[in-house]
């Protein structure tokens, strides 16, 4: 499930403590570069301390992100939610642990994928460019969901959205129409359309066989 940062709303300026990590947040390996271990604690090179986070800023519907991560749980699947930043998307009510940013998500982790708007680009989402490069579209979706989206479209992998998310399948050239990807206004509703096509794991007819 992938969100967007709103620029209607004021940056943090406090910084907050961090919520309890989840099972998948554990630190790497402690390890030398020959591969022996250190005997060093793994917390010690997690991610830890006060952070700042501009998750009030998301655009995306935060009750549709609960309630669908919530669906999901309870169907005994493993939902992985995908944000700008790290940490927890925290608009009014509880707060929704991010598993992958926009950076670190793979399409081979998912699936399937569920789109909760149409994501601009993060403020890293090109970083160090030449003056004669010209500056990006400030409402462009952020390339690296473009290219989650396109593997997955090419990979024969459900996908569903809501929210603008038609905006997001016209910027990666990916008929809204096509086998296997769905468009609902409500988010529990795109998740129960998707769940449909995943019985039969991929859509396969979404590439016909040529005659």
């Amino acid at each position: 499930m992938a969100t967007e940062k709103s620029d209607s709303t004021a940056e943090p300026t406090q910084p907050v403590e961090p919520r309890p990590p989840e099972p998948d947040q554990t630190g790497p390996e402690t390890v030398s570069p020959t591969g022996q271990a250190t005997g060093a604690a793994r917390a010690r090179v997690a991610q830890s301390g006060a952070y700042l986070t501009t998750a009030r800023g998301t655009r995306a519907d935060l009750d549709g992100v609960r309630r669908v991560r919530q669906k999901i749980l309870d169907a005994g699947m493993t939902p992985l939610v995908i944000a700008p930043t790290g940490g927890a998307l925290d608009g009014d009510g509880d707060a929704v642990p991010v598993q992958r940013t926009y950076a670190t998500a793979r399409s081979v982790e998912f699936d399937a994928l569920l789109f909760a708007g149409a994501p601009a680009a993060a403020a890293d989402a090109f970083g160090a460019r030449d003056a004669t490069a010209g500056t990006p579209a400030p409402q462009a979706p952020d390339p690296r969901v473009l290219i989650l989206l396109t593997e997955a479209y090419r990979h024969g992998k459900p996908l569903g959205g809501r929210h603008g998310a038609e905006g997001l399948l016209a910027a990666a050239a990916v008929d809204s129409s096509a086998p296997g990807i769905v468009l609902a206004d409500d988010a529990t509703d795109a998740l129960d359309a998707v769940e449909a096509v995943l019985a039969q794991h991929r859509a396969w007819d979404r590439f016909p066989p040529a005659a």
